[in-house]
Order: structure tokens, then C-alpha cells, then sequence
């Protein structure tokens, strides 16, 4: 069924270059709440309160030099960034105070090279990392240990963790396939020991778990998106993308947000559907006219996005609803990613 729930971008005059902007009020006390972005360009993460308000700056250079990726551990609110130039993976607490770091390159390699994705254990606080250059995807402890690695990629280049299970899918841009690992892999294994392989992609570049043991894959190479099962059955296409560079599901419906550089959107699609479709007959409109949009975050409670706008160089919130904007975050000087930390109780 298609998700029409976007029939107009409302447009809202922003007070571009303020470390602070007031929102519609709610019922939910945000006071505790984090959302870190990474900027690429200032060599740094920014971690602001969701009024806006800028908290702090972590890391600059040479601690970073042009971070990629971020993710949180919920529990805590400790936080997980990767540098792909940097070669490492860094954990900060909830208060920007680091915790831990690989080893950098110098007289001995690096633990890392060029990590181009990460993604968090809810459970227990490990973190896969792909770990693009020696050609394979290491599982690390919360403490910052190595418990795992899978070797045999060609170019791995997406991770995302299955929260019901902890299972992590796995893309390999080199082989145009798909992988998924048991969430408690331990010492050596090979790809040809994954639970689940999924081949024929051209290039799958983002890898998406869903509820249901599931994933979505954005293969760049045929502007698809594509929805697999969790025992590997492709069971939808939606194609004529452009470039598509991120995926997550809406707070509002049974809608997945995709943005898409090329056409300068994001797209709501029907997470339910099936078969072979177009994006021109199925997909509606969430927001357009932005420039580079590359990653989106979910506030489920509030029903609010947090939209990656690197063209742009700020990162907006909207209401998933309505479609308005609620907050603009900035000033920046190359978002790449963001990640949300929720200090709330039941």
C-alpha cells in the first residue's frame, strides 16, 4: 500500500549558524538526551542536547582525521566512532572522556585499516567493524577487545545488528554479496561460515538489520533497495534510485526513510511491500530540494528524524508526521553521521 502520509515539505525559516534553537514543546523530557554527529572536514564529533544546544567538541586533529561513522551503546550512553584516514575505532563516554582506541598506525599496523562501518550490540555493548582494507569484519568487547574476526571478504563495507538476536549482516562490495554472522562469534571464522549468503547484488553498499531478523541492502550499482528475509529469500526490489546512501525505518507507519544524493531526497517507501516496484510509482516525497543528504537517525518516541544534510553542512530534525522542520543543528562544517542517545524512563 503505498505511504502518501508526505504531501507537502513545509518550509521553515531556520536561524542558520546558532548553536541553539528552540523547538515545539512535548511531554518528553529530552534533558538527558545526546545526539553525537560526526564532522568530517573539522576532524571532530559534536555532541549537542536535543534543544540544540552545543555540550561539547570531542577529538580534532591528529586524534581524528575525517571520522565516518558513530554509533551509541544505549545502556550507558558510551559511544563508538570510526576514522577511516586515522585507521581506528574510538569509545567515548556519555560525557566525551575517551575510553579506548586501537592502535594507530606507526611502527606496528594498525588494528585497523580504513573502517568504513560500524554497528552496536544493544545487549552487550560489543561492536562489529568493517574493516575495509585488510579484508575483514572484527567483533570488539565493550572493554575494547578483539573476541572475534571474519577473514575471506573482498571489500567488506556495511555492518548492522539484529536487535532481537544480536546476528550481524555483513556487506562485500568485491563479491556483490551479503552475509549474516551469529551475534556471538568468537576467535576465527571465514565467510564461508556465515549462517546466511545472499548473492547477485551489484555493488550493495548499505546494509539495514530489520525486526524481524531481516535487512534491507541499498545496492548502488542497480539504484535498488532491496528487502531480504531472514532466511535469505529476496522477497522485494524497489528500483530508480540514484544514489541511494541511507536507510531507517520511520517512527510513523510501516514507512523506511531513504535518502538519495543524486536526487537530493528522501524518499518514505512502504516497508511492506513486495515483489519488483518502482521508486517512481511507490515512493512519495519526505523532503527535497537538500544537497548530499547522507544519514538519517530515529527518535521513535517522539516521532522525529534527524536527517544528515552534508551539502548543506547541518543536520536537521523533522517531525516524521508532518513533515516540518523542528530543529536545525549547526553550525558544521561536513556532517557524515549521526547518533542519538536517550536518557528517558518508562
Amino acid at each position: 500500500m503505498r505511504r502518501a502520509f508526505i504531501s507537502a515539505i513545509i518550509v521553515v525559516v531556520l536561524l542558520l549558524g546558532c548553536d541553539e534553537v528552540t523547538g515545539p514543546g512535548n511531554e518528553i523530557d529530552t534533558s538527558g538526551d545526546r545526539l553525537w554527529v560526526v564532522d568530517q572536514p573539522a576532524s571532530q564529533v559534536l555532541v549537542y542536547e536535543l534543544d540544540g544546544t552545543l555540550l561539547y567538541e570531542v577529538g580534532g586533529f591528529p586524534e581524528f582525521i575525517q571520522p565516518n561513522g558513530v554509533d551509541v551503546y544505549r545502556a550507558d550512553g558510551s559511544t563508538w566512532v570510526i576514522d577511516y584516514y586515522a585507521d581506528t575505532l574510538t569509545k567515548f563516554d556519555r560525557d566525551g572522556n575517551k575510553l579506548f582506541q586501537t592502535v594507530r598506525p606507526g611502527d606496528e599496523e594498525p588494528t585497523l585499516r580504513q573502517p568504513t562501518s560500524l554497528a552496536v550490540n544493544q545487549d552487550d555493548g560489543s561492536v562489529w567493524v568493517a574493516d575495509y582494507t585488510h579484508k575483514r569484519v572484527v567483533r570488539f568487547a565493550e572493554n575494547g577487545d578483539i573476541v572475534g574476526t571474519i577473514i575471506g571478504f573482498i571489500l567488506p563495507r556495511s555492518v548492522s545488528v539484529v536487535e532481537s538476536s544480536g546476528d550481524c549482516w555483513i556487506t562485500d562490495e568485491g563479491s556483490d554479496s551479503i552475509y549474516l554472522f551469529d551475534g556471538d562469534l568468537a576467535g576465527e571464522a571465514n565467510i564461508a561460515d556465515a549462517d546466511i549468503t545472499v548473492v547477485g547484488f551489484d555493488t550493495p553498499r548499505v546494509v539495514k538489520a530489520a525486526d524481524d531478523g531481516g535487512c534491507w541492502v541499498l545496492d548502488i550499482g542497480k539504484g535498488e533497495l532491496v528487502r531480504v528475509r531472514s532466511d535469505g529469500a529476496v522477497i522485494a526490489t524497489v528500483t530508480d534510485f540514484g544514489a541511494p546512501t541511507s536507510i531507517a525505518p520511520s517512527p510513523v507507519g510501516d514507512v523506511l526513510l531513504v535518502t538519495d544524493a543524486f536526487h537530493g531526497a528522501v524518499f518514505a517507501i512502504d516497508a511492506e511491500v513486495t515483489g519488483t516496484e518502482s521508486l517512481k510509482v511507490i515512493g512519495d516525497v519526505f523532503v527535497d530540494d537538500i544537497l548530499d543528504p547522507a544519514h538519517i537517525s530515529v527518535d521513535r518516541d517522539r516521532g522525529h528524524v534527524f536527517i544528515t544534510e552534508t551539502g548543506e553542512n547541518r543536520v536537521v530534525e523533522y517531525d516524521a508526521d508532518t513533515g516540518e522542520v523542528v530543529l536545525e543543528y549547526g553550525p558544521l562544517e561536513g556532517p557524515a553521521a549521526t547518533a542519538l542517545y536517550f536518557d528517558r524512563t518508562d
